[in-house]
């Protein structure tokens, strides 16, 4: 049986991830990875809410603030606010024809005054109210859309752990693999130690972290006393690995002695997929539990055929939108795809 398992992310707090855990197990979600390099590594915004407006927006504030100074008042024209020289008038006649107004206001004024002086609503009304001057005039500014994304603690993530409706796998995913852990091998290993203590169902251990430090053998053995199980894992974020080099990983994988042995590749050829096809055909034949990701273009066939490659798990995406370059399918067209495929829907 293949488990279907999607990646949970904590962008609006972690007390939304219990709900929603829920939701995808209605939709046939057997299993939830949380990566928790994701998680403890997440940047935290909370005390960083924008509390200035943005580069753009002060663009905007100023333009408007320079445009209401040259608004014309009840005390001069807007030439005269900004040349400081007052419009000549015919014996003190305070009332100018529209002849000598179009004289008075250059192409570029009135371009300026069309598009961004505020136009009362009521033809014939003054910019603003009676008694306030165009210089105090308020102008609304644009209303903040950031939302904050709170960095959880390792000890809200034991609560998702251990209160979790369907089993969970745990991973801490390297950089260069595409993951967020920054830290040294010292730190990795602290870390998967804390959590082995919460019992998740599944821990994913990274092959090449046991092959430069041995001692990570110790955390295999302490998660199988607690009977954990124990997925070693192969990354290459680059590109998938030749019929020669799947031989050469599959033997050093099994050396680890683990439980299940999971292998992601950027997968963007056909040939890439037969390596993919031809190495899961190996594995079952030496009777081990698999599971292969890949991303890319391609990526998304490891999880369409993962009942036919006889793959233990297949990652697919929480949301209703694939990610392609992820190689995730949305689990709703993922259940229609293998029920057409395991013929459980016939189509006519």
């Amino acid at each position: 049986m293949t488990l279907k398992c999607a990646i949970i992310m904590c962008e609006k707090g972690t007390e939304s991830i219990a709900s929603q855990i829920q939701q995808l197990k209605e939709k046939g979600l057997d299993l939830v990875e949380l990566r928790l390099d994701r998680y403890l590594f997440l940047e935290d915004t909370t005390d960083e809410l924008t509390k200035v407006p943005n580069d753009e927006t002060a663009k905007v504030n100023d333009k408007i603030s320079d445009t209401l100074e040259d608004v014309p008042d009840d005390k001069g024209t807007a030439k005269e606010k900004n040349s400081g020289v007052p419009s000549e008038k015919n014996n003190g006649d305070e009332v100018s024809t529209e002849s000598e107004i179009d004289a008075d206001v250059s192409v570029d004024e009135s371009e300026s005054i069309e598009v961004l002086v505020p136009v009362s609503k009521t033809p014939g009304e003054g910019i603003g109210d009676d008694n306030k001057s165009s210089s105090q005039v308020e102008t609304e500014k644009p209303e903040e859309t950031i939302e904050p994304k709170p960095k959880p603690s390792i000890e809200q993530l034991e609560n998702i752990i251990r209160e979790s409706s369907i089993p969970v796998l745990c991973s801490v995913q390297r950089k260069e693999n595409g993951g967020w852990f920054e830290g040294d091998l010292d730190e990795k290993r602290a870390l998967l130690k804390k959590i082995i203590e919460y019992s998740p169902t599944y821990l994913e251990v990274e092959l090449d972290d046991i092959q430069i430090d041995k001692t990570f053998f110790e955390i295999l053995d302490e998660a199988r006393k607690k009977s954990i199980k124990v997925i070693i894992s192969k990354y290459n974020a680059e590109g998938c690995y030749s019929e020669e080099e799947f031989e050469y990983i599959l033997r050093s994988m099994y050396e680890m002695n683990g439980d299940i042995y999971k292998i992601c590749c950027n997968i963007s050829s056909f040939t890439h997929l037969a390596n993919i096809f031809g190495s899961a055909f190996e594995m079952r034949k030496d009777e081990k539990s698999f599971t292969f990701h890949g991303t890319g273009k391609l990526g998304n066939k490891c999880a369409q055929y993962a009942p036919i490659l006889g793959s233990v798990m297949a990652f697919c995406s929480p949301s209703k939108d694939e990610v392609v370059e992820k190689g995730l399918v949305d689990i709703d067209l993922l259940n229609e795809q293998w029920n057409v495929l395991t013929g459980k829907d016939i189509l006519l």
